[in-house]
């Protein structure tokens, strides 16, 4: 009984949406700071439309060197080149609101969700089991192969907001648009990979000296992540 109820419902809500708009589909590919993305559009109304798809940023990867603690002497015993990874993949939802219906300006609201480490970096050498990278006075453990890997974390789920000129779903066969937003992604960690923990932990501000506790901090503070956006669109009808 509940179940035929909702199903009726179900059916009536179809049935108005159908009357009073006509539904347009399609597809885009974007590219911008959150990398290179794809996703699907839909247009049931002339005042909302919504996106799905899913975005991924190539790997960048800068080298370094990073001095080496030894715990036998107690002091650094050279350095080694380390190698950073830049590099996510997420998945996206996002709603678009066209106050004007006649302009392609819209509103965006809606959430990315990925990785919660885009930032990784490791040596590329291994080192000696009784030495660590030393890191302004923070020292990150080897593993049983040599290598001391840190990372930067931020929230897996992060909410959207921002603005956009063009329509989702062109009115012809092809069309432009470009966002500009923020995702949300909490306040970053710095993380160190424990051996002894097997896992990753929170490296905290006092266990750096004076210029990388300020580092810590700073990138502790950076709470969104800026969103530019250029999208190539198709419609499909």
């Amino acid at each position: 009984m509940k179940k035929n109820l909702i199903v009726t419902v179900l059916a009536i809500v179809l049935a108005t949406l159908s009357a009073s708009a006509q539904i347009h589909v399609g597809l885009g590919a974007s590219v911008g700071t959150d990398g290179i993305g794809f996703d699907a559009a839909l247009t049931a109304t002339r005042w909302v439309g919504v996106r799905a798809g899913a975005s991924f940023m190539p790997c960048i990867s800068p080298k370094f060197n990073v001095d080496t603690y030894s715990f036998v002497s107690e002091s650094t015993v050279g350095d080694v080149k380390v190698k950073g990874k830049i590099k996510w993949s997420e998945f996206k939802l996002l709603f678009d609101l066209y106050p004007i219906p006649s302009s392609g300006f819209h509103i965006t609201a809606g959430a990315f969700v990925g990785n919660d480490m885009p930032v990784k970096a490791e040596n590329i050498d291994p080192i000696d089991a009784d030495e660590g990278l030393l890191i302004n006075n923070y020292i990150v453990h080897t593993d049983d192969d040599g290598i001391a890997r840190a990372a930067i974390q931020v929230k897996k789920f992060k909410p959207y907001l921002g603005i956009g000129f063009g329509k989702a779903v062109p009115g012809g066969r092809v069309g432009f648009s470009m966002d500009l937003g923020v995702k949300f992604w909490g306040s970053p960690k710095v993380m160190a990979f424990s051996p002894d923990d097997d896992m990753y932990i929170q490296a905290l501000e006092s266990d750096f000296d004076e210029s990388g506790g300020n580092i810590i901090k700073t990138i502790s503070k950076v709470k969104v992540y800026p969103v530019l956006t250029f999208r190539l669109s198709g419609r499909i009808f």
